[in-house]
C-alpha cells in the first residue's frame, strides 16, 4: 500500500492530507501507542474494514430469505400505514396519508444502515451495490423497490436466474447478499 498510496499510514489505516497534523508515520499516535505497548509497530492491525470490502465476498441471499425479508417489510409497512391512518383520523387530516407512510417505508427501507431493512436484519441479509459492494443508498432503495411496487410479480420472476437479482436490482445496480 505504501507504493500505491505514498501518504498511507500503515499504523492507523489513515491517508494523510497535506494540512494534517498527522505528518508522517513517525508521528502517528497509533504507532506510538503500539511501540509503547508492544515494542513493535507491526503489532497494530487496522480494525475497521471499509464497507466496500466488507460485503464483496458474501454469498448471494437465498430466494427464501429474500421473500421472508420482503414479507416482514410488508407487514411493517402495513403497520406504519395503519398508524398513519389512525393519526390522520385523530388529527382530522386526509386519510390518504396512510398510503404515504406505507409507501415511504417500502421505498426507503433498504437504504437503512448497512443496506438492511428490518426484514433483512432478521434474515441476516443486506442490499449492496453490485460492483463496489457498498451498502445500498436511499436512492438505490427507491429505484429497486419502486419497480417491485409497479411490476409486482413480473419483477420477482428475475430472481430465478443465476444472479438472483430482481428487475429492481438491475435498475438500482444492487444485489442482496447473505451476511452470516
Amino acid at each position: 500500500l505504501i507504493t500505491v498510496f505514498p501518504n498511507f499510514c500503515v499504523s492507523c489505516s489513515g491517508i494523510e492530507t497535506r494540512n494534517s497534523l498527522h505528518i508522517d508515520r513517525r508521528s502517528c499516535y497509533s504507532r506510538i501507542l503500539a511501540l509503547s505497548l508492544f515494542g513493535d509497530d507491526n503489532a497494530l492491525i487496522p480494525t475497521q474494514t471499509p464497507p466496500s470490502i466488507r460485503f464483496m465476498n458474501h454469498p448471494l441471499a437465498s430466494i427464501g430469505d429474500r421473500f421472508t425479508a420482503q414479507f416482514v417489510d410488508g407487514l411493517i409497512a402495513l403497520a406504519i400505514g395503519a398508524l398513519c391512518y389512525q393519526m390522520a383520523k385523530y388529527l382530522g387530516w386526509p386519510l390518504e396519508l396512510m398510503f404515504g407512510g406505507w409507501l415511504v417505508y417500502l421505498l426507503v427501507c433498504d437504504g437503512l444502515p448497512n443496506g438492511q431493512s428490518i426484514g433483512k436484519m432478521l434474515t441476516r441479509s443486506s442490499v449492496v451495490h453490485v460492483e463496489s459492494g457498498e451498502p445500498c443508498k436511499y436512492w438505490q432503495s427507491c429505484v429497486r423497490n419502486f419497480s417491485l411496487i409497479v411490476f409486482g410479480l413480473i419483477d420477482c420472476v428475475f430472481l430465478v436466474g443465476p444472479a438472483r437479482r430482481r428487475l429492481g436490482d438491475y435498475l438500482g445496480r444492487t444485489k442482496v447478499v447473505r451476511l452470516g
